[in-house]
């Protein structure tokens, strides 16, 4: 939806976030399907074969969370902060800190509080929806 708002003003910083969002969504899911069946296989296996199963596991989401990653939490943090400096996206400027890069450096400074919180990511990604509520509003 951000990105549909975003090609109202700007077609190609719309289309560079939804292909991003793409990338980034499909090669997450990657991961998550190779990180998320090791607990299922270690409880199937022995321990000596477990070990050894799980090393090879270990190997096959590098490349698609270094792409995930890259593209989730760096790539869409600049598309975003991008259309809000150009106002592209409709909403006020102090929008362009909330970020999974922005909220990153937030849970950082809770954590050496002693704080228990989520992670950036997520909360960064919670912060969108803010955003997209700011830009509903502004239309």
């Amino acid at each position: 939806m951000i990105a549909e708002i975003i090609a109202q003003n700007n077609m190609m910083l719309g289309t560079l976030l939804k292909i991003n969002t793409f990338i980034g969504a499909y090669t997450g899911l990657l991961f998550h399907a190779c990180a998320c069946i090791k607990p299922l296989v270690y409880q199937k296996i022995s321990m000596k074969t477990a070990q050894k199963a799980m090393d090879a596991i270990d190997a096959c989401p590098r490349i698609p969370s270094l792409i995930s990653a890259i593209s989730l939490f760096l790539l869409m943090t600049i598309i975003m902060a991008a259309a809000i400096v150009t106002k592209a996206l409709p909403v006020p400027f102090f929008c362009v800190l909330l970020n999974p890069v922005g909220a990153a450096l937030i849970v950082l400074v809770l954590r050496k509080t002693g704080l228990r919180i989520g992670g950036g990511m997520g909360i960064g990604f919670s912060f969108y929806a803010i955003i997209l509520i700011f830009a509903g509003m502004q239309i």
